[in-house]
């Protein structure tokens, strides 16, 4: 069934047909138009209802009759429920979606209202249509789009229950098409507001395109880790991204079931990724899976000062440094490069205590010369600085000097270590006179064991 507010014609439309015409009864109508004369229209429609994943992509889009017999209000013999009383519907299927998770018929009904309800208001407001007589929208429709579709998208029991029946139609391609669309959809009408001077309006699709990435990318996430809630007397598995948990009510429980099984499996790399996306950090994560370390820096700039000390944040700050720091150090930016490391050591806290907080803070004055052995081309401090970046088996020297500043090492100290004090002594005999350094018994354990030291 058709969305009222659905502005094109369908192809089943195109040839006069209704939604579950087979493949002779396709052809018969378009030779019967043929008789008439046949558009580009025409044989563009006759091809997608001939291709099966063509036409289960449109379909998705359209209200299923079998999903629309299990909700009230039952619209398919009452229009108004989806035109005057629209908002009315949308409510109560949103409930329905609530206490019944996880519920297809309503979650996908959802979806389709929404979505070309959200679709006709924009369309509306850049040719500059009337909206005299259309029904108010409750909230932004667009946030049930992201959360609803994006579910959908990374939900692999329902897209194959959808293409469950339909021959030829293949779920992780529907599922591939679908994201495609959305991505699409979306850096249009980015592009739309900007070209038509609606620059604050454009910022805000592609807000919402990084939400809906994030929201899939979640969403998968979530999916493989077949992690339960209970809803009412069921147990039932988690779905969807942060937007749709927090729609349905379930964001608090699948972050607390997330959190439990990270307690039982705390080395469980997607677990670690799963709960940092739930939080109010999600997209900062993802521009850092993407390696876009510059925007992802410029989003923790935007932070509070509380969100900027939450450990998400932390670790995100960290990571986005040394990894922007490194590309720096490899493009020979060495100003820049430090710079960003030194941000990553206040990141890490230190700098917040001072060793001697009455003292005035003075620089210690450089060693001389003599004492300081001029360092080889091929161990030059930016050399070693770079490997102990990229090398995975050396990465957990910075962490040691990372742990020191629970120690109340100052910034200077930190960025002396990082200099020719240490870098350029990297015997195994040097590192664990650092470690030795670490005042918790449990830490420098694990780090003398990780460094294979003694």
């Amino acid at each position: 069934m058709k969305d009222p507010l659905q502005r094109s014609p369908t192809p089943y439309e195109i040839l006069q047909i209704g939604e579950e015409a087979g493949l002779a009864e396709i052809n018969r109508a378009f030779k019967k138009m043929m008789l008439a004369g046949v558009t580009d229209e025409m044989k563009e429609a006759r091809q997608t209802l001939c291709e099966p994943e063509d036409r289960a992509f449109l379909n998705v889009f359209l209200y299923s009759d079998a999903y629309l017999d299990q909700l009230k209000p039952a619209v398919k013999n009452d229009p108004a429920a989806l035109v005057y009383r629209r908002a009315n519907t949308l409510e109560a299927w949103s409930n329905i979606q609530k206490r019944l998770f996880p519920h297809a018929p309503s979650m996908h009904s959802v979806a389709v209202l929404s979505y070309w309800w959200a679709l006709d208001n924009e369309e509306r407001e850049l040719n500059g249509e009337a909206t005299e007589g259309m029904p108010k929208a409750p909230g932004d429709l667009w946030t049930r789009v992201i959360g609803n579709w994006a579910n959908i998208i990374s939900n692999t029991d329902f897209l194959r229950a959808w293409a469950a029946g339909r021959e030829g139609v293949n779920a992780g391609r529907l599922s591939s098409k679908l994201e495609m669309h959305f991505k699409n959809l979306l850096e249009n009408l980015a592009k739309r507001n900007r070209e038509a001077g609606r620059e604050e309006r454009a910022e805000l699709f592609k807000d919402r395109l990084l939400r809906f990435v994030t929201e899939v990318d979640t969403g998968r996430s979530l999916i493989k880790q077949r992690l339960k809630v209970n809803v009412g007397i069921e147990s039932v598995y988690l779905c969807g991204g942060k937007v749709f948990l927090e729609s349905i009510g379930l964001l608090d429980a699948a972050v607390d079931e997330v959190g439990r099984a990270l307690e039982a499996d705390p080395k469980d790399e997607g677990l670690k990724s799963l709960a940092l996306s739930l939080s109010e950090f999600g997209p900062i994560a993802l521009m850092m899976q993407n390696k876009d370390y510059g925007a992802a820096l410029e989003l923790l700039d935007a932070l509070s000062e509380e969100q900027k000390k939450e450990g998400g944040a932390v670790r995100l700050a960290v990571g986005a440094c040394l990894e922007k720091g490194r590309m720096h150090f490899e493009a020979n930016d060495f100003d820049e490069a430090f710079a960003l490391w030194k941000r990553a050591a206040k990141s890490c806290g230190l700098g917040a205590r001072k060793a001697r907080p009455s003292a005035p803070k003075t620089k210690a004055p450089p060693a001389p010369e003599a004492q300081i052995p001029a360092p080889k081309p091929e161990r030059s401090d930016e050399a070693l600085i770079a490997r102990l970046i990229s090398d995975p088996n050396e990465r957990v020297f910075i962490n040691v000097l990372f742990i020191m500043s629970s120690v109340g090492s100052a910034e200077e100290e930190f960025v002396a270590l990082m200099s020719r004090s240490i870098l350029e002594k990297l015997k195994k005999e040097d590192q664990a006179a650092i470690v030795r350094r670490i005042p918790s018994d449990a830490v420098r354990n694990r780090m003398m064991k990780d460094l294979g030291v003694r």
